[in-house]
């Protein structure tokens, strides 16, 4: 008799995968009912060795297609087309049928036929995308709900929303955090390099002088001979810093509700951190409270989806506030780092008249538009125009505008200490300083980059002596030294300077 290979599930829609000697693969499905078991597939031993060629064989062995991931790519592609063919009146069956036949990619393909095999097995969509491990619970919460109330074509135009604004918000975050991460490491590289190639150089030429050296750049060839000697030893240090904080980061809880918290809190881009998630936040309770389901159970898979740990755990607060009747908006209330005032009014605005989910649609646009433009609204200050004086004014407006942007980022009182000493100028704390009138007194490094590169002439080359005189009538921006507001910079080597 032939050997079948059959999978099956139980009631509880736990799946049983195992082989069957019989006649027939209808007898192999009728000894399965008997043991109550639902058979899915049945295929004949040889015809699915035949069937299956090396080029389809996966290394490692056959992965269990209900482990099987999509990239959101993909997933997006599927809700789209699933929408189009509900509105257009196709039946589910038909649907799932045309989309294993126009789908070229092997998973997705085994995904679908899967799908398709639980159907007509009287499995609901909901239920057969759910034992999935691809399809997050939001999504099949969703469907779910559309099934219960006959508009399924809505449910999936739903979820491709949905997940549109979840890759953008996801690359929003990215972008936030790339930037700074790129600085850091190209920052750590120059510095490798200037102390191991560049400054051992210059160390005959400095002992050539027969005077002493400046402090700053005893330390820096000090630090230079030190990476030389034991560069080893600093690499090995920071291996295990960077494993140690990984460590820390999966198993300490404390360590990470730290580090989540004080990204939130890294001027300008921690504030895009926020508001994106928050934002990701309101279209995932948006579209769930539309769809149907209910405000816990909306509450609870909405926090799910925020990247942030600090800002989860501040949900999962309001959670419980509100499972004992809390309205929403005073539990969040609470929180006024995470969810500002506009946002609490505008829940609670949607709370008391019952439009919970158009306020939170709103909210949600206003915030994508403000972490849009939290920069872009100064770029085209910077373009140049090809008009001088345009140029000169688009400057004025510009300094002007970036220094009152970093005014909510920064969290000290400048104005209550008597000497402000200031490193590399050129940052945005020369802006802020120069904006809010504050004095205070630049430091060249221990570089000695005044001596090799004047940055302020470089940057501001053509009508340098234009530029300079607005600077110090604080009129624009220029750094080392030529701010009305910086008092005097203390430089390594004065003769070194040319101007």
């Amino acid at each position: 008799m032939p050997k079948y290979y059959y999978v099956a599930v139980n009631e509880k829609n736990r799946k049983y995968k195992n082989e069957m000697v019989a006649e027939s693969a209808e007898e192999v499905r009728k000894n399965l009912r008997a043991r109550n078991l639902n058979p899915l597939s049945v295929v004949e031993a040889s015809k699915k060795e035949e069937e299956q060629s090396i080029w389809d064989m996966e290394i490692g062995g056959n992965k269990d297609v209900h482990t099987l991931t999509l990239n959101k790519k993909k997933m997006l592609v599927f809700f789209h087309q699933m929408a189009l063919m509900m509105r257009s009146g196709i039946s589910l069956s038909v649907a799932m049928e045309v989309m294993i036949d126009s789908e070229k990619d092997k998973k997705m393909r085994s995904i679908l036929r899967d799908i398709s095999v639980n159907l007509y097995n009287g499995f609901t969509l909901s239920r057969a995308m759910g034992m999935f491990k691809t399809f997050p619970i939001l999504y099949i919460n969703i469907i779910q709900a559309g099934e219960a109330n006959g508009k399924l074509d809505e449910s999936f135009e739903q979820c491709t929303q949905l997940l549109k604004k979840e890759m953008k918000l996801s690359g929003k975050i990215k972008s936030a955090m790339m930037y700074p991460i790129f600085l850091l490491i190209l920052t750590i590289a120059l510095i490798i390099v200037m102390s191991v190639v560049v400054m051992p150089s210059f160390k005959d030429l400095f002992a050539s002088f027969g005077s002493d050296l400046p402090a700053l750049t005893k330390i820096t060839m000090g630090m230079s001979d030190f990476l030389i000697k034991w560069g080893w030893l600093v690499i090995i240090a920071i291996v295990i810093i960077c494993i140690t904080f990984t460590v820390l980061l999966k198993k300490n809880y404390a360590f990470a509700m730290w580090c989540a918290n004080l990204t939130i809190k890294i001027p300008i881009i921690g504030e895009v951190v926020r508001l994106t998630n928050v934002a990701r936040f309101a279209n995932m309770m948006a579209t769930l409270t539309e769809s149907g389901v209910n405000i816990l159970d909306s509450l609870t898979l909405s926090r799910d989806v925020i990247g942030n740990m600090y800002m989860r755990d501040c949900l999962s607060q309001v959670i419980e506030d509100v499972k004992i009747g809390t309205p929403i908006n005073i539990s969040m209330n609470r929180y006024k780092d995470v969810f500002d005032s506009l946002f609490t009014s505008m829940v609670r605005v949607g709370e008391e008249s019952g439009q919970l989910a158009d306020s939170l649609r709103k909210i949600a646009d206003m915030y994508e538009e403000k972490a849009d433009t939290q920069f872009s609204q100064l770029e085209k200050y910077r373009k140049d125009t090809g008009n001088i004086i345009t140029n000169m004014w688009n400057r004025v407006v510009f300094t002007k505008k970036f220094g009152k942007l970093l005014e909510p980022d920064v969290p000290v009182d400048f104005k209550q200490y008597k000497d402000i000493y200031v490193f590399c100028d050129s940052d945005p704390i020369g802006y802020y300083l120069s904006y809010k009138k504050i004095y205070y007194h630049a430091l060249e490094d221990g570089l000695d980059t005044l001596k090799y590169c004047d940055q302020a002439r470089v940057t501001n080359r053509g009508h340098f002596g234009i530029k300079a005189w607005m600077a110090a009538h604080n009129l624009i921006f220029i750094e080392n030294g030529y701010a009305k507001y910086c008092l005097d910079m203390e430089v390594n080597d004065i003769s070194a300077c040319p101007h």
